[in-house]
C-alpha cells in the first residue's frame, strides 16, 4: 500500500519529507538499509526516482512489522529513542560512534524500552543492592540515568523504575567507556 501511494504522490509531485529519516538511519539501519535498497530496485524496474525520504518511510513499515506497532507508535518509539541519545550525548558532550557494537546493544536496549514505555510495561526484579552499587560505582551514568527517568516521566506518563535506571546506567557506562578509551 505505501509503495502504491508513493508512486501516486510522485505522479502527482507530491513530496513528503520524514522528519525523522536522520533518526531512521541512525536507530533502524537494517531496515533503513532495506528501503534504500527498495528504492534502488523501483528505480531500475519502473524509472521512477523516489527521494531517499521513501526509504525512511518504507523501512518504518519494516519497524513496524517486526513490533506489530501501529506506525505512529513506531514513529514515537523512534522519537523516545532519539531524545535519551540526545539527553546522553549532551550530559557527555560526545558524539556516538554509531557503528561501534557498545553503541549498538544501547540503541537495541532503548528500543525495547521505548516499546515497554509505550506499552505501559514496567521491568521490576526489586535488587536494590545491586542499584546502591551502580549508584556509586557509575555515578556520571547513573545521574545521566536519571535525567531520563525525569525526561520520560514528565513528557510520557511513564514511571521509570529502578530496575530500567540500573540498566540504563549500565548500558550508558558501556558506551561512554568505550568512546573515551578510543579516545586514548
Amino acid at each position: 500500500d505505501h509503495i502504491s501511494f508513493a508512486f501516486k504522490r510522485y505522479e502527482e509531485r507530491v513530496e513528503i519529507k520524514n522528519d525523522l529519516l536522520y533518526e531512521i538511519r541512525r536507530i533502524h539501519k537494517k531496515e533503513f538499509e532495506i528501503g534504500k535498497w527498495a528504492i534502488n530496485y523501483i528505480e531500475n524496474i519502473c524509472n521512477v526516482k523516489f527521494p531517499i525520504d521513501e526509504a525512511g518511510f518504507i523501512a518504518m513499515h519494516i519497524v513496524n512489522a517486526n513490533y506489530k506497532e501501529s506506525t505512529s507508535k513506531s514513529f514515537l518509539m523512534t522519537k523516545i529513542v532519539k531524545d535519551i541519545l540526545n539527553i546522553i550525548r549532551y550530559s557527555y558532550s560526545i558524539e556516538f560512534e554509531e557503528d561501534e557494537f557498545n553503541y549498538d546493544r544501547l540503541v537495541t536496549h532503548l528500543k525495547f524500552f521505548a516499546s515497554r514505555l509505550i506499552k505501559k510495561e514496567v521491568v521490576q526484579n526489586k535488587d536494590n543492592e545491586l542499584i546502591s552499587i551502580i549508584k556509586v560505582k557509575y555515578e556520571n551514568a547513573y545521574n545521566c540515568a536519571c535525567k531520563i527517568k525525569k525526561f520520560i516521566e514528565d513528557n510520557h506518563e511513564y514511571i521509570v523504575s529502578e530496575d530500567e535506571i540500573l540498566y540504563l546506567t549500565l548500558h550508558i557506562n558501556r558506551v561512554i567507556s568505550a568512546i573515551k578509551n578510543d579516545e586514548n
